[in-house]
Formats: C-alpha cells, sequence, structure tokens
C-alpha cells in the first residue's frame, strides 16, 4: 500500500524546471542560426550561379576560337561590359551551339548586369568577372581574384577584404 501512495505523489515537471529547459533549446537554437547564417548562405548560393555562367560563358568562348580563329567580337578589342549588353557575341556563341538558346533567358534577376565580360582580339586575354558578394568567397585564399583597373586583369591572390576593386574572374 505504501507503494501505491508513493507513486501517486509524483505529479510530472515543475514549471521552473520547464522553463529551464526551453530557456535552453532557445539558446541552442540561437547559437544554431547565428552558425548557419541564412543571408549569408544566400549570397553563397548566388556567388556559385555567378561563377557557374561566368565558367560557362569563359568556355564557350575558347570552344568559339578553337573552331573559328577569332573571338565572337570580330577584330575590336572588347572592353569591360556587362553581359547583359554583350547580346551580339552570345547569339553568335548560340547560333555556332557553343550556348544553349536559353542562356540569357535563363540568367537569374540581374546576373547579366553582374558579370564583366573582358577581352582582347586574341583568344589569351578574355576573362569573364564578377564581384562576389558572400565573405566566403571573396575571403577564399585560393580563389583568384583579378583587378578590372587594367586589362588584361592581373592574378592575384585576393586579400581578404571585399573591396569592389577585386573581382572573380574565369579565364
Amino acid at each position: 500500500m505504501k507503494q501505491l501512495r508513493h507513486i501517486s505523489r509524483i505529479r510530472g515537471f515543475t514549471l521552473v524546471e520547464l522553463l529551464v529547459v526551453i530557456g535552453i533549446l532557445g539558446i541552442l537554437a540561437a547559437g544554431l542560426l547565428a552558425a548557419i547564417d541564412p543571408l549569408e548562405q544566400l549570397k553563397k548560393g548566388r556567388d556559385q550561379s555567378k561563377r557557374g555562367i561566368a565558367i560557362e560563358l569563359n568556355n564557350a568562348v575558347i570552344r568559339y576560337y578553337a573552331v573559328f580563329g577569332t573571338m565572337p567580337w570580330g577584330n575590336a578589342a572588347l572592353a569591360a561590359e556587362a553581359l547583359s549588353t554583350f547580346t551580339a557575341p552570345v547569339n553568335l556563341l548560340t547560333g555556332a551551339g557553343e550556348l544553349k538558346p536559353t542562356f540569357m533567358g535563363a540568367l537569374p534577376g540581374n546576373f547579366g548586369g553582374a558579370l564583366t565580360v573582358m577581352g582582347g582580339i586574341s583568344g589569351g586575354g578574355f576573362a569573364v568577372c564578377f564581384d562576389p558578394e558572400s565573405k566566403s568567397i571573396s575571403r577564399d585564399p585560393s580563389s583568384i581574384f583579378s583587378s578590372l583597373a587594367a586589362y588584361p586583369p592581373t592574378e592575384g591572390i585576393n586579400p581578404g577584404t571585399t573591396d569592389s576593386g577585386w573581382f572573380w574572374c574565369a579565364r
């Protein structure tokens, strides 16, 4: 009989215990959210998309030059310009089968304006560059960055800042 009376007295958790557990879970959730940094993840995703588009366009121009012996913009040196104004060479690359017909239309958002295309008359002086938004890509010491101040862009290791004078370039 004594054992039954002892069992009936166990009622559950007290309010203080529940508040302590909820507080600990809240602190852990806040720490996890700070470690993940969702805004940085979005920026990193956009940078990865820009990097993929830059590499795709760079490879298409190199293949075009290898087949036809000339750059898609002809004999004129190409000054640094946004990809969105690079429509005639992109149409030429699309017609030659180096890019998909939906290349420009498939660019998300304003990626066409975020990528800078530079080139010369010869095949060795071409680059597609972008200014990275994310800290992880802009501070990655293994990424090659170039300054658009001088053409052809000079290769260098990123100094570890997000200065707008430094760009990641696919060449």
